[in-house]
C-alpha cells in the first residue's frame, strides 16, 4: 500500500544542507503492523511527516514515496490535502495539545466527515477507539491523556484511511490505556489497514507489530521480524537497544549505551562544495564516510570508520553492517585441566562475545579461577582449545589486590610499569597513568599515587588493580572475584566503576564470582560452574535462583 524508495531529506539553511533522512526504504502492507524504533532525534517523526507529505518549504527530497501505486510527492499540495485522511492518516505525538481546545470532539469529527452519514460513522468510531457517547461533548482540556489519545485516533480513522501512521501513541499513557490502544491497532490490522507504529517501547514493538525497523541518525540500520527483536537481532545497535530496555522479567540493572548519539547535521559549504558532517554536541566535524554507529559500537573495526557498511539481506530481514550479529571475542572448546590427579575442569566450552558481561558463578573450588587463567592465556589447559580473536587485548583483575601489586612499588610505579614495557615515552606514560587512575575512580593525586600498597585500603588497591588492567586498552577484562575481600559499601563502588568502564570503553567482561544475586544484577549471560562443569549457561531470566 505504501512504499518509500531510496528516500533522502535535507533542509536548506543559509549556505548549508542539513540531512535528516539518508537513503531510507520501507514498505507498508495491508493487514500488517510495522514498528519504527530509535532513540530521540533519530528522525522517526521526520520520516512520518515525509510519508504524509507535510514538510516545510525549505525541505528538499530525493527518492520516491508511493501510496496505492501513486507517486505521492509529485502531487500538488492541494491534491495531497484532498487525499489526507482518506488514503493516509497520521496520529501525531502527544495528546490534548493536538486538539483544538475551542471545539468539542463531536464538532471536530463533523468538520472532517462528509455531512451525509456523519452521525452513523461517529457511532461506528466510538466503540472502535474505546470512547462513549458522553465523550463527544468533551473539550480537550476536559479529557484525560488516554481519552485525548483515543480522540486523536478517532479523528485519524474518521474517513477510513488505508494507511495509518501513529507517532508514539502510548508514550504518556498508563498501562490500561496502552493495552486498549494496542487492542485497537490489532482490530485495525484485522481490517486490512497498513499501520506504521512509531515507538521507543521495544516491548510493544516486539509483541504488537509484525516487522520492526531500526532508525539511527536518519539511517535505517536493520529490518527484522518483531519476534526476533530481543534475541536474534543482527545489528550491534539493535542489540544495544534491547540490552538497555527495562523489561518486566529482566533482572539486570539498567545501563546506557556507550557514548551519546550526536545530532547528525550533514551539510555542504558553498565555498568548499564537499559534503561532510557536524556534531552538534561537540562542534566538531565527523568523518564523511563510515558507519554512523561506529563511534559507539563495541566491535567496530578500522574499516567501520572509513567505509560505509553494505546493506545485507537475508530472507525477511536486512541490516547495514559488516558483521552478522555480535561477534565472538574468545572461544574455549572442550577445556579440561588437571592439577596432578585432581581434575579442576571437565570438558568445558565457553564463548565470550563483544560488549557483553558474562558472569561465571560457582562455589569455592569449582574451577572458576582456573578457567579465568586459561581464558586470560596465562595457563595452558591439559586438553582443549583456546581461540581468541586475532590481536585480542586482555586485562585481568585478581581476587586479592595485596598479592596482585608489588609491595616494592608505589601505586604510580605499578601503573607506569606496563606503560614503560609498551615503550611509551616517560612524560606521556605519566599522563596516561593519571588518566588510568581517574578512569578507575582513583583521585589523580600525586600524594595518593606515590603511596605503597600497605598504606592504602583494599578498596583503593582494587581500583589501582583495575587501573593497571586498563593499561593495554583491553577489549576483554577478566575480573576474578574482584569484590570478595571488600565490605559491602566498597563492593558497590568497585562494581559501579566496572560497569561504567564496560559501557564507556565498550569492554567485554568475564566476571568471576560466587555471589549469584550480584551476577544476576550485572550480567547479560550467566554460567553456573559445579565441580568443573557448567551446570547452566544462558540468560539471566532463565537462570536458577540457587547454585547446584
Amino acid at each position: 500500500m505504501l512504499e518509500m524508495i531510496d528516500f533522502s531529506l535535507w533542509y536548506e539553511e543559509e549556505n548549508h544542507q542539513l540531512l535528516a533522512l539518508d537513503h531510507c526504504s520501507l514498505s507498508l502492507q495491508g493487514g500488517f503492523i510495522t514498528a519504527l524504533v530509535g532513540e530521540s532525534g533519530s528522525g522517526k517523526s521526520t520520516l512520518a511527516k515525509s510519508l504524509m507529505g507535510c514538510l516545510p518549504a525549505h525541505a528538499k527530497t530525493q527518492g520516491k514515496i508511493k501510496i496505492l501505486g501513486e507517486d505521492w510527492l509529485s502531487l500538488t499540495p492541494q491534491a495531497r490535502r484532498e487525499r489526507l485522511g482518506k488514503e493516509i492518516a497520521w496520529v501525531p505525538q502527544g495528546g490534548a495539545e493536538n486538539l483544538n481546545p475551542l471545539l468539542s470532539l463531536e464538532t471536530l469529527l463533523l468538520e472532517i466527515l462528509p455531512p451525509q452519514g456523519a452521525q452513523e460513522r461517529i457511532k461506528e468510531l466510538l466503540p472502535l477507539v474505546g470512547l462513549a457517547k458522553r465523550h463527544l461533548q468533551l473539550y480537550s482540556g476536559e479529557m484525560s491523556g488516554g481519552e485525548a489519545q483515543r480522540a486523536l485516533l478517532a479523528l485519524a480513522l474518521a474517513n477510513d484511511p488505508k494507511v495509518v501512521i501513529l507517532d508514539e501513541p502510548t508514550g504518556a499513557l498508563d498501562q490500561s490505556s496502552r493495552d486498549f490502544i494496542a487492542h485497537a491497532l490489532k482490530r485495525l490490522r484485522a481490517q486490512g489497514k497498513a499501520i506504521l507504529l512509531i515507538t521507543h517501547d521495544l516491548e510493544l514493538a516486539s509483541t504488537l507489530s509484525d516487522e520492526t525497523l531500526i532508525l539511527y541518525m536518519g539511517q535505517l540500520l536493520e529490518r527484522l521480524p518483531s519476534s526476533k527483536l530481543f534475541d536474534e537481532s543482527l545489528h550491534p545497535y539493535t542489540i544495544a537497544l534491547a540490552r538497555v530496555f527495562p523489561r518486566e522479567n529482566r533482572h539486570k540493572d539498567i545501563v546506557k549505551i556507550k557514548g551519546e548519539a550526536p545530532y547528525r547535521l550533514l551539510h555542504r559549504h558553498d565555498t568548499l562544495h564537499t559534503l561532510h558532517q557536524h556534531d552538534h554536541l561537540e562542534h566538531l566535524h565527523l568523518p564523511d564516510s563510515g558507519c554512523l554507529y561506529a563511534p559507539r559500537c563495541t566491535q567496530a573495526l578500522p574499516e567501520c570508520f572509513t567505509s560505509s557498511p553494505p546493506y545485507q539481506e537475508q530472507e525477511n530481514r536486512s541490516w547495514r553492517c559488516f558483521y552478522q550479529g555480535m561477534q565472538e571475542l574468545l572461544n574455549l572448546e572442550n577445556i579440561t585441566h588437571h592439577y596432578g590427579s585432581f581434575q579442576a575442569l571437565q570438558g568445558l566450552s565457553l564463548r565470550l562475545l563483544h560488549g557483553e558481561i558474562y558472569s561465571l558463578v560457582g562455589a569455592s573450588g569449582s574451577g572458576k579461577s582456573t578457567l579465568a587463567w586459561i581464558a586470560a592465556g596465562v595457563l595452558k589447559p591439559t586438553q582443549g582449545r583456546r581461540t581468541p580473536k586475532e590481536g585480542l587485548r586482555i586485562g585481568m583483575v585478581y581476587q586479592n589486590p595485596l598479592l596482585a601489586l608489588s609491595p616494592r612499588l608505589s601505586i604510580l610505579e605499578s601503573l607506569l610499569e606496563p606503560l614503560r614495557l609498551a615503550k611509551i615515552p616517560p612524560k606521556e606514560a605519566e599522563d596516561q597513568a593519571f588518566e588510568l587512575a581517574k578512569a578507575a575512580g582513583l583521585k589523580a593525586d600525586l600524594h595518593l599515587l606515590k603511596r605503597y600498597p600497605h598504606e592504602l585500603s583494599l578498596g583503593t588497591l582494587q581500583r589501582a588493580c583495575i587501573a593497571r588492567a586498563l593499561a593495554n586498552s583491553p577489549e576483554l577484562l577478566i575480573a576474578d572475584e574482584p569484590t570478595s575481600a571488600l565490605d559491602p559499601s566498597v563492593q558497590a563502588c568497585v562494581i559501579k566503576t566496572l560497569l561504567e568502564l564496560q559501557v564507556e570503553r565498550g569492554l567485554s567482561v568475564l566476571f568471576i564470582t560466587h555471589h549469584l544475586a550480584l551476577a544476576r544484577k550485572i550480567s547479560d549471560r550467566i554460567g553456573l560452574l559445579h565441580e568443573g562443569k557448567l551446570s547452566y549457561e544462558g540468560s539471566v531470566e532463565e537462570c536458577p535462583l540457587f547454585l547446584s
